[in-house]
């Protein structure tokens, strides 16, 4: 019996204050999505001439935009900095979780 009343107990914390966002999930999420995102603009970086790419590549790698160093090493790095991106913006969200209101749902 005193089991269960401890489970409802955190069932109606878990709903009141919302379960928050999942760290693992999130940071995955944020290294996956960067270096799909950098593979695809040193795709476009190799196939056209346009600037924006070749700057997105230079935050990643100094290697030469078009080589296959650069495409190595920079999804490599956008990895890891997508995977600390997702990593903060969790922390960050779930640590300021008692900013949300009795009434509001998350």
């Amino acid at each position: 019996m005193r089991a269960e009343s401890l489970s409802v107990k955190k069932s109606m914390a878990a709903s009141r204050y919302g379960a928050g966002l999942s760290v693992i999930r999130l940071t995955i999420t944020g290294a996956v999505s960067l270096a799909s995102l950098f593979v695809l603009c040193w795709a476009g970086a190799v196939a056209t001439d346009v600037r924006l790419s070749h700057m997105f590549i230079e935050l990643f790698t100094m290697a030469p935009i078009g080589s296959v160093t650069a495409l190595a090493e920079g999804a490599c790095w956008s990895f890891l900095f997508g995977a600390l991106s997702g990593l903060l913006i969790s922390f960050t969200y779930n640590l300021l979780s008692f900013l949300d209101t009795e009434g509001e749902a998350s």
